[in-house]
């Protein structure tokens, strides 16, 4: 069966381009000069073309409609050279893509539509997906049976094909590294690279080297010009993660990105054209940040297109029995070990912790008892400290006998690993909770190659 759009346009000669460029592309064309026209054609239709200036309704009216159309097709809205909001608003509302006017060449018209049409069919595969896995405790990756967990994977199911921006929000060690992942593997960018960037670790001028590039001389150091992880990550997807730590200066440069698609080196006075999926991600409350005056408003909403929220552990704790074995498994094969089940008391001891770390502090506490389990069975007696409440005899007196440098070793180790579990791997946390500067905590990790999990 042939693939069929429909293109809801007024303007004659722009409804007549987007026609030849959907022939170009095979598919056939019905039209529509206006609301009453769109009303009549009820396809079915694989693709929608609507003009956010359709003659007869006004724009929410004409996203409403399409919107209950949604079986039938995705949606990409035509908008004018100052409709940014009017685009962005139709994103969140489910468009698939929008063309602003006036178009940069026929080609960029033609490759947006091959992307809306792969995306309506990503969309339906990913539909089909996600109900074979409603019964189940897993989505590439995600795991858990939890009412909030199937309500993540619903969404991610609706937003990953599309070219929507996403801001993932969620505590520290929740797992939105791996939930950006899963967005960008199911989307047609999946092919692509995805790069991430810990933009909290780094100030303003790294940060902008770092995304931006920079040319040679831009500043002490840059001996060479080098492409920055923006242009490293063309046609695939850029993950901003932290976001909420980012300077205001930064930011600015951050929304030109978003809304021009291009992006200038340091030390460069042209520009360089993009074609990236921004996703984004914090453990911070943007809207009060955005109150304060320490977060632009505009670029919050530019990158708030669509929200995924990652429940903390504790809001799910159904899911900790599901995680725990799986991690139990992981592990037992990595370190060749046959530890295939837990006490009774020892799950007990992890359904009644709070896990403030959330999920990254449970993957580190079946590591380490992993690690020290040397039956086929984990009990609570191996488990951390922070988990049981209490520090194991044993694992005290080991330390006497020591000669000091290795005593004060063991001794770093074990409370550098639970300051780090504790805080879900933030290191600013971890320093909080300690008393000491950031550059110690980072110090020990380098020194006892501890894992600094992002």
């Amino acid at each position: 069966m042939s693939t069929r759009a429909l293109v809801a346009v007024s303007d004659p000669t722009l409804r007549s381009l987007l026609i030849g460029s959907l022939k170009a592309e095979e598919v056939e064309s019905d039209e529509a000069v206006d609301w009453n026209e769109l009303m009549r054609n009820r396809g079915p239709y694989e693709l929608y073309l609507a003009d956010s200036q359709l003659q007869g309704a006004d724009f929410q009216e004409v996203m409403k409609e399409l919107q209950e159309r949604e079986t039938d097709g995705g949606v990409v809205i035509v908008t004018g050279p100052d409709e940014t909001e009017k685009a962005v608003e139709a994103m969140r509302q489910g468009a698939a893509d929008y063309i602003a006017r006036p178009f940069r060449s026929d080609s960029e018209v033609g490759l947006r539509l091959r992307r809306a049409l792969l995306q309506g069919r990503l969309r339906r595969d990913l539909e089909q997906l996600r109900q074979s896995v409603s019964q189940r405790f897993q989505f590439d990756g995600l795991l858990g049976k939890s009412k909030p967990m199937q309500e993540l994977y619903k969404n991610v199911a609706k937003i990953a094909p599309t070219e929507a921006n996403v801001l993932i929000v969620g505590e520290s060690g929740t797992g939105k590294e791996l939930l950006a992942k899963t967005v960008h593997f199911n989307s047609l960018r999946g092919s692509g690279k995805f790069v991430a960037v810990d933009c909290g670790a780094l100030t303003e001028t790294l940060l902008s080297s770092e995304l931006f590039g920079h040319e040679k001389g831009a500043f002490t150091g840059a001996v060479r010009t080098r492409r920055g992880l923006i242009e490293e990550a063309q046609g695939g997807t850029i993950f901003l993660d932290e976001i909420g730590n980012t300077s205001l200066g930064f930011q600015i440069k951050l929304l030109r990105v978003l809304e021009e698609r291009q992006i200038q080196r340091v030390g460069s006075s042209s520009s360089v054209m993009v074609d990236v999926r921004v996703l984004a991600a914090t453990n911070q409350d943007l809207k009060a940040a955005v109150k304060e005056g320490t977060f632009r408003e505009d670029l919050y909403y530019r990158l708030n297109v669509f929200e995924l929220k990652l429940p903390p552990l504790r809001e799910r704790p159904e899911d900790i029995p599901i995680l725990a074995h799986h991690f139990l498994k992981q592990f037992s094969e990595k370190l060749s070990k046959s530890v295939t089940r837990f006490t009774e008391s020892a799950m007990k001891r992890l359904l009644d912790h709070p896990w403030p770390g959330n999920v990254r502090e449970l993957e580190n506490a079946i590591e380490r008892a992993v690690i020290l389990c040397e039956k086929d069975e984990l009990d609570e007696t191996i488990l951390p400290q922070t988990v049981t409440g209490k520090m194991s005899l044993s694992g005290f007196l080991e330390i006497f006998g020591l000669p000091w440098h290795e005593a004060q070793d063991r001794f770093e180790i074990e409370y550098f690993t639970r300051l780090l579990d504790r805080s879900g791997g933030n290191i600013t946390q971890a320093a909080e909770a300690a008393g000491v500067p950031r550059q110690t905590v980072h110090y020990k990790v380098r020194k006892h190659n501890l894992k600094e999990r992002k």
